[in-house]
């Protein structure tokens, strides 16, 4: 899932952090890597409820 899917589905980046018990600081920082982690998306394809679908990595990725 992108930043953008995620703060489109749950309302603002705030409403995620307290989701997540981050600050939202933490989440700026997804920003500037670019991707949300997959373990983050993991949580919040559950708070979804599967709406939200965290991305598989590739081979490449998973080895990192």
């Amino acid at each position: 899932m992108t930043i953008d899917e995620a703060t489109k589905f749950f309302g603002t980046k705030t409403k995620i952090a307290s989701l997540l018990d981050m600050t939202k600081a933490s989440i700026s920082m997804w920003n500037r890597e670019g991707s949300i982690p997959l373990p983050r998306q993991a949580q919040l394809q559950i708070l979804s409820r599967g709406r939200l679908r965290a991305e598989m990595p590739t081979p490449r990725e998973f080895g990192k």
